[in-house]
C-alpha cells in the first residue's frame, strides 16, 4: 500500500471558497462604481479575488494529481508494472500540471498578498470616520497599525481590530516573509522542495532552506519554511469572512439609529 492518501476533495473545497465572503454585501452599496473594468476600490477587490480564485483552481488540481500519481503510477513505474488506462492518463496529466507546479505555488502567494491588500482598502467603508486610521493600501501596514500600543484598544472598532491583531498571525509568518524573502526579494541563496509530511497525512507542501552563507552545502543551517496552501487558503477565506460579517453588523447598526 502506498504510503499517500488523498483526503482533498477539490470539488468541495472549490465550492467552499468560490462564493466571495465580501461580494454579496458590497454589490449593494449605493456610493458603488459599477462599470466594468473601473477601478475603484470595490471593484478592483471583486476583480483580485476572481485571479485568486483562479490561482487556487490550478494549484489544487496540480496538488491532486501529483498525490494521485504518486499513489499509482509512480508506484507501477517503480517496480516495473506496465501502467493502466487510468494509470496512462493519470501520468499524462501529471506531465502537464507538473511543470507548472512551482510557478502555480508562487502565483498564489502573490496574488493572496495583493488581494489582502485589496482588502484593506475595503475596510475604509465603516473606519473612514476614525480619529486614526489604518493604512488602506497595504495590509502590512493595516496589520501593523492594530499592533501598536497606542491604538489597542481601538475607538468603537476594537472587535475587527483584535481580530486582526490576534488571528492573522499567519500573514506576517507565512505569506508575507516567503512571498517578500524567497519570491520578490531574494538574498541568499536558497532550495525549494514539494512534498509530504512523513506519513502523507497533509496535503502537498512547499519547503524552503536557507543557509547562512552562499554555500550550498549549508541549506537548512540558517533558517527552514513550510508553506502548506490548504492552510493559507483557508486563513484568508476566513478573514474575509470575518470582515464581511462585520461590515454587515456595522450596517445594521447604522441603519437601526
Amino acid at each position: 500500500m502506498s504510503p499517500f492518501w488523498d483526503p482533498m476533495n477539490i470539488i468541495k473545497i472549490l465550492k467552499k471558497i468560490k462564493n466571495d465572503p465580501l461580494s454579496n454585501y458590497l454589490v449593494t452599496l449605493d456610493d458603488r462604481t459599477p462599470y466594468l473594468g473601473y477601478a475603484d476600490p470595490i471593484n478592483s477587490y471583486l476583480e483580485q479575488y476572481i485571479f485568486f480564485i483562479l490561482c487556487c483552481e490550478r494549484l489544487l488540481k496540480a496538488m491532486s494529481i501529483e498525490r494521485r500519481y504518486r499513489n499509482g503510477p509512480y508506484w507501477s513505474r517503480k517496480v516495473g508494472i506496465p501502467f493502466t488506462k487510468h494509470e496512462r492518463w493519470l501520468a499524462a496529466k501529471r506531465n502537464e500540471t507538473g511543470r507548472f507546479l512551482g510557478l502555480d505555488f508562487d502565483n498564489l502567494l502573490i496574488h493572496s498578498r495583493i488581494l489582502l491588500d485589496r482588502a484593506s482598502a475595503i475596510t475604509k467603508i465603516f473606519l473612514k470616520n476614525q480619529p486614526t486610521q489604518p493604512s488602506f493600501t497595504s495590509f502590512t501596514k493595516h496589520r501593523e497599525f492594530f499592533l501598536r500600543t497606542e491604538n489597542i484598544p481601538y475607538s468603537n472598532h476594537e472587535t475587527y481590530a483584535k481580530y486582526v491583531r490576534e488571528q492573522t498571525g499567519w500573514f506576517t509568518s507565512s505569506l508575507k516573509l516567503v512571498r517578500d524573502k524567497f519570491i520578490v526579494h531574494r538574498n541568499k541563496p536558497f532550495q525549494r522542495f514539494y512534498g509530504w509530511p512523513k506519513y502523507g497525512f497533509s496535503e502537498m507542501e512547499m519547503l524552503l532552506f536557507t543557509s547562512a552563507t552562499d554555500d550550498p552545502g549549508n541549506l537548512g543551517t540558517d533558517e527552514h519554511k513550510v508553506v502548506n496552501p490548504l492552510d493559507l487558503i483557508f486563513n484568508i477565506v476566513d478573514y474575509l469572512s470575518f470582515t464581511g460579517n462585520y461590515m454587515k453588523e456595522q450596517a445594521k447598526k447604522g441603519n437601526d439609529r
